[in-house]
């Protein structure tokens, strides 16, 4: 996801990936880059 987001040029990171949560469920915490316009 990391290098997705860069790619993407976008302003936050994932903290943290917690997987499969729920059967079908992935949660991305996210956090902004240092520098990043808000």
């Amino acid at each position: 996801m990391r290098g997705a987001l860069q790619t993407w040029g976008a302003p936050v990171t994932v903290d943290r990936l917690d997987a499969f949560v729920e059967p079908d469920l992935c949660l991305a915490h996210f956090t902004p880059l240092e520098g990043a316009i808000r």
